[in-house]
C-alpha cells in the first residue's frame, strides 16, 4: 500500500458522515495540513483511483470535479495488505461474537470481514493454510445436555442490539410463559446475556406509567418478544448498573437468587474428583478428606434455581448435609421423583395425572 493510502482512508467521510463527500482538492489540502508530503494534486488523484479499483472508496463526478467517499468498513486492513494475523482475528470475531454485535457495527465491519475471508480463502503457502484452517479447529460446547434453542425474530434481535448500542428507549411486546397475550412495555435496555442453554435475555429497566423508571432491572427472553420498536428518546446509561456484577456477583441470571448460605456437601472421593476438584463451587471452598474414602466440601454459595438444579442432577452421588432448609428441599424434590416412578408402565397408558 502506498504511503498516502492510509492517511487518505483515515480522513475520508462515509455515508454516515454529516458531509459524506470530499473533493480531490479538499483531500489534498487536508493531507498537507496533516503534515503529509503532497507535491501534486495528481498524486492524490492517482492514489484515490487505485483505492477505487480495490473497492475501498466511491467516486462521484460533479462537472469537472471528483468527490470521494470511503466505503463502510474499508480501512488499511481491507486492502490486499491485510496480514494473516489480522485476517484470523477478524474471522474468529465473526465466528464467536457475530450475534453480540449491533447491526450498525456489523455493517461497518462487513468490508473487513469480507476482506478477511478473502485473505484466507486461497492460501499460498503451508503457513497460509494453517491460518486458514484455524477457525475450524476451535469451538464452544455448552457442556451439558443441549435442548433446541427457541427461535428469535431477526428484526427483534436487530432492534434490541440497535437500542443497546445507541442507548435509545425500546418499546416491546413481551409475553410471559403463561400469558395469553403479549404486554407492551417501554424498556431502558442495559445488557444482552446468552446463557448456557442457548436462551438469550435482555436485561432492562421498565418505565412506569408516570414516565419514571424502576430502579431494579428485570430480564426478558428474546424469543418471547413478538415485536420491538426503537423510540426517539435517548437515555443516559445508569452509573449504578454493571452487567458483569449483575451476572457474577448478584447471580441474577441463575434465576431467583436468594441469600448467601454456607452449604456442606458429602460425597465420595470419585464424585469430588469429577465435579469439584478442578472446578470449585466458590473461592472459599474448603475440603476435608475422611479415612472412609468420603469427602466433605463446605462453601458459601448464593442459593438459586440453578444451584438447586445442579444439586439434583448429582443427587445420586452427593448429599446435602446443611443447611437443613436446603437439605429438606432437595429431599422433597427427590421424594416426588420417587413417587412418579412408582407408577407402572401399564398405568401410564391411562389418564394418570402426573
Amino acid at each position: 500500500m502506498a504511503t498516502l493510502d492510509n492517511p487518505i482512508l483515515a480522513l475520508l467521510p462515509t455515508s454516515r458522515s454529516s458531509n459524506p463527500w470530499m473533493s480531490t482538492t479538499q483531500i489534498a489540502e487536508r493531507l498537507k495540513a496533516a503534515g503529509q508530503e503532497v507535491n501534486h494534486k495528481k498524486t492524490v488523484m492517482r492514489r484515490l483511483q487505485e483505492l477505487e479499483s480495490q473497492h475501498l472508496v466511491l467516486c462521484e463526478q460533479r462537472g469537472k470535479a471528483y468527490y470521494w467517499q470511503r466505503k463502510e468498513g474499508a480501512s488499511g486492513l481491507a486492502s490486499g495488505k491485510m496480514s494473516l494475523e489480522e485476517a484470523l482475528a477478524l474471522q474468529i470475531l465473526k465466528q464467536f461474537a457475530k450475534n453480540q454485535l449491533p447491526e450498525q457495527v456489523l455493517g461497518y465491519l462487513k468490508g473487513l470481514l469480507d476482506a478477511a475471508d478473502e485473505r484466507l480463502k486461497n492460501p499460498y503457502s503451508e503457513e497460509d493454510r494453517r491460518y486458514a484452517q484455524w477457525h475450524r479447529k476451535i469451538a464452544v460446547s455448552a457442556g451439558h445436555f443441549q435442548l433446541m434453542p427457541p427461535t428469535i425474530k431477526n428484526e427483534v434481535f436487530d432492534r434490541i442490539t440497535d437500542a443497546l448500542f445507541m442507548e435509545r428507549l425500546l418499546s416491546v411486546r413481551h409475553k410471559k410463559v403463561n400469558d395469553e397475550a403479549p404486554n407492551e412495555r417501554i424498556l431502558m435496555p442495559l445488557g444482552l446475556v446468552e446463557v448456557a442453554n442457548g436462551l438469550t435475555y435482555l436485561v432492562a429497566r421498565m418505565r412506569r406509567d408516570d414516565g419514571s423508571f424502576y430502579d431494579n432491572q428485570r430480564f426478558y427472553r428474546l424469543d418471547r418478544i413478538s415485536s420491538a420498536r426503537l423510540l426517539d428518546d435517548n437515555f443516559r446509561y445508569p452509573r449504578d448498573f454493571n452487567l458483569d456484577a449483575y451476572i457474577h456477583e448478584q447471580r441474577e441470571m441463575e434465576f431467583y437468587p436468594g441469600e448467601s448460605i454456607k452449604v456442606t456437601l458429602k460425597m465420595s472421593t470419585n464424585a469430588y474428583t469429577v465435579y469439584l476438584s478442578e472446578t470449585p463451587l466458590t473461592r472459599d471452598q474448603d475440603v476435608t478428606h475422611h479415612k472412609d474414602g468420603n469427602v466433605t466440601v463446605t462453601a458459601t454459595v448464593v442459593e438459586s434455581w440453578r444451584f438447586h438444579e445442579w444439586l439434583l442432577a448429582r443427587a445420586g452421588e452427593m448429599m446435602v448435609v446443611s443447611p437443613k432448609k436446603l437439605r429438606d428441599k432437595v429431599k422433597g424434590d427427590l421424594e416426588r421423583a420417587v413417587q412418579l416412578y412408582q407408577y407402572k408402565v401399564a398405568d401410564l397408558k391411562t389418564n394418570t395425572k402426573i
